[in-house]
């Protein structure tokens, strides 16, 4: 009998909730289409709290968002609002388990009759266990019903129930045994911390591999429970393939055929007797000398090479279906400079939050530039364009300017987006800004909490300091679709522009155009946001040849060749001559002449009185002045006094206006006009002297160490 508004088709003596509408053809609407009862959640059939209505017509199904976990739904994952809300049975759940994320809906489907599950007819997509009833319709393998086998037992024949759900009884998370909580829907076992979980449920468990929609398709290579005997190598027999003496069963829903390696036999299991082989899997080690550990042995052998095999088809079909759907890149706000979201506030810049370079200004011709020594571009500091000599002909400005090769995303075919540039990119080049919205701990929290409990592993947040992060999954640039390697060719770096701290991305190899730029995303875990997905790392799929296999992990160490070096007669090195550097005659704070102690810093002419640093004794060893460091925290210094050892460490450099004197460059507030004249009218007689002196500032050789 068929729903006159979904069409639907549905036996009358399935139709339980309303017997007078089943017994009227014409006028018969089903559970979903009913105005009695649509109100109602199709999954738990309540109609109490926020209900979800898919918003395509002819379906108006309606969920509660809670109710959803179950099922892996890209509309819930990407935040859409209600409005937007499409509802689960509109696409193939493995195409959004392979690819993460949905671009379109699907309309030649196979639907479940009791749940939104739904699949491409192909074996592709489908999955193992479900049985086709219609074109569109199926009964999915999360239906199963106990199998009844006829035992015989002497004379008498007894129905019993063969065990179709077994449990493994250690950790898939961490390997080791315990108490531990078992899916319901396939054999995974886990800890209760292992799973993010602060105790045990009270009802029953699902975990993340189920609710994320990833599960056993026809040719896969798994592992196999019956019975008592232990768990064996094996194979899913794609539907074409079946034997002919199993192909007059009709299996029940969730039951699949499979084959066990070594021994050629075969038998109908169900999703909880499963789980899919991985790499580097081995067994248990077999120690009896019989025919079925003959077979084991056997087995394992086997299943290596086919595993492999496998392994190419599965990268195959997930690059076939990034062309098919990934036509455009996924949606999301471009913004050209950071957004701040929330209390998060943007620092504030001033003429004097930045240090002032000394780099000597030539009329016509470029300053601050690679090659320069210029002290902010050695410390990372951009330049001022109202405070910098140079002006508009500096060339550390290139976060301010946007300075960025002309860059484009691409589908990479089996790891989502990626990012390229059309033109050849130098060692040390900027390449782009890393922006996106500026939030706070706790909002980045609850961000990162929504992501794990929508089941999006497409994480964007970037550290920026201590208490504020970069999230460009909403918002963002460019930057964004730059993947992860392990031997990367950019790498991030925070600079400090206008006061306020930013983050680019600087290429470490010349890159030529049109090849893939990577970074390390050094991925750490949020060790206070509890939830099982929180606990599984990233798998990698840079395919460098360092590879660590998941994000976040150490990168191996390549073995490097002994090259055989042939004797001959060595070459005398020419020793090189260290340039002496020349002391100051006065003492850098008192400004007198004596017994003076000379600073160790590289290229550093200071000198001082044992008794103006308040010593007893000449120090030991390699010594540095108070001028390379901060006088409030001790860190390297960034802002220096040019007549007197204060200086400043970024931080609080900003706490600090220094002023600046058009010969004598930044002098600290502790001077008064008689002494800025003093100083001014001694650095003209050593001028005219033709002393050799050093800059007001420290030079690129004396601050590259601090």
């Amino acid at each position: 009998m068929p729903c006159n508004k979904c069409r639907s088709v549905y036996h009358p003596e399935c139709i339980k909730e309303n017997s007078e509408e089943a017994s009227n053809a014409e006028t018969f609407l089903c559970l979903n289409c009913n105005p009695s009862t649509s109100s109602n959640c199709c999954l738990c059939r309540k109609s109490d709290g926020e209900l979800l209505i898919c918003n395509l017509k002819l379906c108006g199904r309606r969920y509660h968002r809670h109710c959803l976990k179950l099922f892996h739904s890209p509309s819930i994952k990407q935040e859409k609002p209600a409005s937007q809300f499409t509802c689960p049975a509109h696409y193939c759940h493995t195409c959004v388990a392979d690819l993460n994320e949905l671009n379109q809906v699907e309309k030649k489907l196979l639907r479940c009759i009791h749940c939104p599950t739904a699949y491409h007819p192909s074996e592709k997509c489908l999955a193992a266990g479900c049985v086709q009833l219609s074109t569109f319709q199926m009964k999915c393998f999360k239906h199963v019903e106990n199998r009844d086998v006829v035992v015989k037992k002497s004379k008498k024949e007894k129905k019993t129930i063969i065990p179709n759900h077994y449990n493994v009884n250690w950790c898939i998370v961490c390997s080791e045994g315990g108490s531990l909580i078992c899916c319901e829907r396939c054999p995974s076992s886990l800890h209760t911390h292992c799973a993010g979980l602060e105790k045990e449920p009270d009802g029953s468990f699902i975990c993340y591999e189920c609710t994320s929609g990833k599960t056993i398709l026809y040719g896969d290579i798994v592992w196999i429970k019956m019975s008592i005997y232990r768990w064996w190598p094996g194979r899913v027999f794609p539907l074409d393939e079946i034997p002919p003496k199993h192909q007059k069963y009709q299996p029940k829903a969730g039951e699949f055929l499979v084959y066990f390696y070594g021994s050629n036999n075969s038998a109908y299991v169900y999703r909880g007797q499963v789980f899919l082989y991985q790499d580097g899997d081995q067994g248990c080690k077999v120690k009896s000398k019989n025919k079925l550990g003959d077979d084991f042995k056997r087995a394992l052998e086997d299943v290596t090479p086919a595993f492999q095999l496998r392994k190419q088809v599965l990268v195959e079909r997930t690059a076939e279906r990034q062309a098919k759907i990934n036509v455009k890149p996924p949606h999301y706000n471009k913004i050209r400079s950071n957004k701040p979201v929330g209390k998060v506030r943007m620092q504030d810049s001033s003429p004097y939050s930045s240090a002032i370079c000394d780099c000597e200004v030539k009329e016509g011709q470029p300053t601050c530039g690679p090659d320069s020594e210029c002290i902010n571009r050695i410390l990372l500091f951009e330049c001022d364009p109202n405070v910098c000599a140079g002006r508009k002909l500096c060339q550390n400005q290139r976060f301010q300017q946007r300075l960025s090769p002309p860059l484009y995303p691409f589908n990479t075919g089996g790891k989502g987006w990626g990012l390229k540039s059309h033109a050849d990119i130098k060692k040390g080049d900027f390449v782009v800004e890393y922006v996106g919205e500026i939030i706070d701990n706790n909002e980045f929290r609850r961000r990162l909490k929504a992501k794990q409990d929508a089941q999006d592993e497409a994480y964007y947040f970037l550290t920026l300091d201590n208490n504020r992060m970069i999230d460009a999954g909403p918002s963002g640039n460019f930057a964004r679709f730059m993947n992860h390697s392990c031997q990367p060719n950019c790498e991030t770096q925070k600079w400090t522009v206008l006061g306020d701290t930013r983050i680019g991305l600087f290429a470490v190899v010349d890159i030529p155009a049109h090849a893939e730029l990577t970074f390390n995303y050094q991925l750490e875990c949020a060790q206070d946001v509890a939830n099982e997905s929180n606990q599984r790392q990233q798998p990698c799929h840079c395919g460098a040849p360092n590879c660590a296999g998941f994000i976040g992990a150490k990168p191996k160490q390549l073995k490097v060749e002994k090259v055989k070096v042939v004797k001959g007669k060595k070459k005398k090195q020419q020793r090189k001559l260290e340039k002496e550097t020349v002391s100051e005659d006065f003492c850098f704070r008192c400004t007198e002449g004596g017994e003076l102690v000379v600073c160790d810093f590289k290229n550093c002419s200071k000198v001082y009185h044992l008794e103006c640093l308040k010593l007893s004794a000449p120090p030991k060893g390699q010594w540095t002045c108070p001028w390379h460091h901060c006088d409030v925290c001790g860190r390297k210094a960034s802002q220096f006094c040019s007549v007197c050892p204060n200086s400043l460490c970024s931080t609080h450099a900003l706490e600090v206006d220094m002023q600046s004197h058009e010969r004598l460059g930044l002098i600290c507030n502790e001077h008064s006009q008689e002494e800025t004249e003093f100083f001014l009218k001694r650095r003209l007689e050593e001028d005219a002297a033709t002393v050799v002196t050093t800059s007001p500032e420290p030079s690129s050789s004396e601050t590259s160490s601090c």
